[in-house]
């Protein structure tokens, strides 16, 4: 601008808010604007309605223009509420203040994601504003950790504690507070913006050709601000790059206009290169002082305007270096992203593959482990000697322990994979306490052991607890105890503490709180456990010493088990031991009464209970003189022929005569078609056809020939509960895991043939 002009610019007074004044001041020194009129007013934002009033003094209006640039702030000014004459002030305002410093589109996201959006020297003052809201620490936590997630500091890079300041209010606040480095490059922009569109009136009369000038720079720079401002928050570099790419070819109707991500080295000190036919020019596009990528403008139609043209796009290659930056984070963040989907679907596949190899593995085991128990236990009954029954004594104890060893597997399988599912029932205590005595007899016994059991008179004779996973627990800590102790006594005591409540939901887990739990202590006077080993107890695979595993044997799972299992149900397990002098292993579990039990849950009861009054009344009853085990033909279908030796021998040994088998399922489908049975023991995994699909063509054929459903029970070494769930969704009606003994086949023949077709 020539002298005059500057002289009438300079008669101007610009008003910014007192919270810019260190912004404005570095723009202005940066841009070379120093000798503007620069005056600030104090912020009123923060004050009560009572307390605000125009914040300029009449005397600072004497000058013949003002021009004011505010954020909200100005509807707060435009309000007549006092005697001042705002006539000599001009406003140019935002919606919001933070506009001045980054694109809209981003302020409004973090506004709506719940941050409260500061500036750097409201920061710096942030207790003054607290205690003119009228706020002491407890009020200002209330009403911020009620209104909003966290704070979230514009960084302009003018007050150097801006970082400490923002922990000073994150921690008294208690709300997190992030920084986001935004630069002057946005209020750069609306501060030339507002000179440049004030020299254009003050030049309007001059002549035509300076105001056209300045008209098409005004709105090449309003054109460039409003279209950067309302780019996506979101973008890949490579749509960036193609939006800034538009807007220059929008500004300047250049011929050519590319974005190389590279630093083009004749522009190196001076960020721009002109061509020599001035035709066109190389800017670099930067980002807190490193050089992003250069945007190449070729060909333009009016070389005249090569200056102004390589001005305005100076001007603005700090945003659009922000705009590139912001791009390259983005992308950063959906790779990393994509990793972590692609982690965790490894992760899932892994899990996937574990569960189906354990599964496969357990069906392999569990298949001749049913041909050893289930002959074992009919040996038992034939004419032993005294030395053959204790050496068929040796070995049942042996397939018990293997047997052990691949359910702890299985256990600790269906835990890590989130699949354990508790059924709460009511349970005497006395009776399982009882039942796991009665279990280990023989263990402490042969030792000479004394075993004690107490119970507090407190503790109620029933409770709701899952008297599987219980059970479980108790005898595993109560046969580790036996396993170390050599001489002395077990003892097993149960009473009720007081502790943090919990609370029954659908899942099995505890929630709502309770005001008494039952705890469990298991005390021996065995080897005891070193104080540096307990830490690593309740890890799986882990003993207290790597002897312990020669001496006493064991895989380490039993405590990693039982302690997931209390968990799971709402308790605590620990430990107190003493080397030599023996250890005490306790747990509590929430006390839960009946009452907790929905009405459904009890009816299921009283279903369960009428089935087996069912059953027991009609297998005690006879027909023409025949046993009922007599009158009932029965199929087993298994392509495993121990196995179906093995069934034959079971079910000939209850009294059932009528049986028939078949080797896999298309086999067992074309009988069934021809004989009707009154039960079929189902093998899962067989050759040809196997036992899913077998009994879903069976059920098929039932519909289609209108006749009453027969019982199919799987007889599976399938052991996860998912293999469970399957089976009852293809039409099965029950479900029993190999080995089978003949006291769990016995209760399930006598659920289903009460309800059966007799020949």
């Amino acid at each position: 601008m020539d002298d005059e002009t500057k002289e009438s610019v300079t008669k101007i007074k610009y008003w910014f808010c007192r919270q810019l004044q260190r912004e404005v001041e570095k723009v202005a020194a940066e841009e070379g604007l120093l000798p503007i009129q620069q005056n600030f007013f104090a912020p009123i934002c923060h004050l009560t309605k009572d307390k605000r009033k125009t914040p300029f003094p009449v005397s600072a209006l004497s000058t013949e223009k003002n021009i004011v640039l505010c954020g909200h702030c100005y509807r707060l000014l435009s309000r007549k509420e006092d005697d001042t004459d705002l006539s000599k002030l001009e406003f140019f305002s935002l919606d919001n203040c933070f506009y001045l410093f980054a694109n809209p589109s981003i302020i409004d996201h973090f506004i709506d994601q719940g941050q409260f959006l500061l500036l750097p020297a409201w920061l710096d003052r942030w207790e003054r504003y607290l205690q003119a809201w009228g706020f002491d620490q407890t009020g200002a936590r209330l009403f911020f950790q009620e209104s909003v997630k966290g704070f979230l500091l514009l960084d302009t890079f003018c007050y150097p504690n801006s970082k400490e300041k923002a922990q000073e209010l994150s921690h008294y606040i208690g709300l997190p507070c992030e920084i986001i480095p935004v630069g002057l490059d946005y209020l750069r922009l609306h501060v030339k913006n507002l000179l440049l569109q004030q020299q254009q009136v003050l030049e309007r009369n001059k002549a035509m050709k300076r105001i056209a000038q300045a008209n098409r720079k005004s709105s090449d720079y309003a054109m460039a601000l409003d279209i950067l401002m309302n780019t996506r928050s979101f973008m890949t570099e490579k749509e960036a790059t193609q939006h800034l790419e538009d807007l220059f070819r929008l500004l300047f109707a250049a011929d050519t206009v590319h974005y190389h991500d590279w630093c083009y080295l004749s522009a190196k000190n001076s960020g721009y290169f002109l061509e020599e036919d001035s035709k066109g020019f190389y800017f670099h596009l930067t980002y807190r002082q490193e050089v992003l990528g250069t945007m190449e403008v070729k060909n333009l139609p009016f070389s005249s305007y090569l200056q102004d043209y390589l001005n305005l796009a100076i001007s603005l290659s700090g945003v659009c270096g922000l705009t590139i930056a912001n791009a390259q984070k983005f992308e950063r963040i959906k790779e990393v992203e994509k990793s972590l989907r692609h982690a965790k679907k490894q992760a899932e596949q892994a899990s996937e593959a574990k569960s189906s190899f354990l599964a496969n593995m357990s069906h392999e085991i569990r298949t001749p482990l049913h041909g050893i128990f289930g002959i074992l236990e009919v040996l038992q009954d034939s004419q032993l000697g005294k030395e053959q029954k204790e050496l068929l004594q040796l070995v049942q104890n042996s397939a018990k322990v293997l047997l052990t060893i691949l359910n702890d597997v299985l256990d600790l399988s269906k835990i890590e994979a989130k699949k354990i599912v508790l059924e709460y029932k009511p349970l005497d205590v006395k009776q399982l306490l009882q039942e796991v005595k009665a279990l280990l007899s023989y263990s402490y016994q042969s030792k000479s052991l004394l075993f004690h059991i107490h119970v507090d008179s407190a503790v109620p004779t029933e409770m709701l607890v899952d008297p599987a996973r219980l059970r479980q627990v108790l005898y595993n800590l109560t046969s580790n105890a036996i396993k170390f102790t050599e001489e002395g006594t077990i003892e097993l005591t149960v009473d009720l503490v007081d502790c943090q409540d919990s609370s029954l939901t659908e899942k099995g887990r505890f929630t709502k709180k309770f005001s008494s739990y039952v705890r469990f202590q298991i005390r021996d006077t065995g080897i005891g456990i070193a104080p540096e080993k307990i830490p690593y107890l309740f890890e799986a695979f882990t003993q207290a010493d790597s002897s312990i595993t020669r001496k006493y044997g064991g895989t380490g799972l039993g405590l990693t088990i039982s302690k997931e299992f209390v968990t799971l149900m709402g308790g605590e397990m620990g430990v107190e031991s003493e080397v030599e002098k023996g250890s005490l292993f306790w747990f509590t579990i929430p006390l839960v009464s009946s009452s907790h039990l929905s009405s459904r849950e009890d009816e299921e009861d009283r279903d369960d209970k009428e089935d087996s009054a069912i059953s027991a009344a009609a297998l005690s009853s006879t027909e023409d003189g025949l046993s009922i085990t007599e009158v009932y033909p029965l199929l087993v279908v298994d392509d495993n022929p121990v196995n179906r030796k093995l069934t034959h021998l079971q079910l000939s040994k209850l009294g059932y005569t009528q049986i028939a088998d078949a080797s896999n399922g298309e086999e067992a489908v074309e009988k069934v078609s021809r004989d009707r049975y009154s039960l079929i023991l189902m093998d899962l995994q067989m050759p040809e056809l196997d036992g899913y699909e077998a009994t879903r063509l069976i059920r098929q054929d039932e519909q289609a020939r209108e006749l009453s459903p027969v019982p199919i029970v799987a007889m599976t070494a399938h052991a996860m509960e998912d293999e469970q769930s399957r089976c009852l969704e293809v039409g099965m009606n029950d479900f029993i895991t190999k080995p089978v003994n003949l006291e769990t086949l016995e209760k399930v023949l006598q659920k289903w043939l009460s309800r059966a077709t007799k020949t």
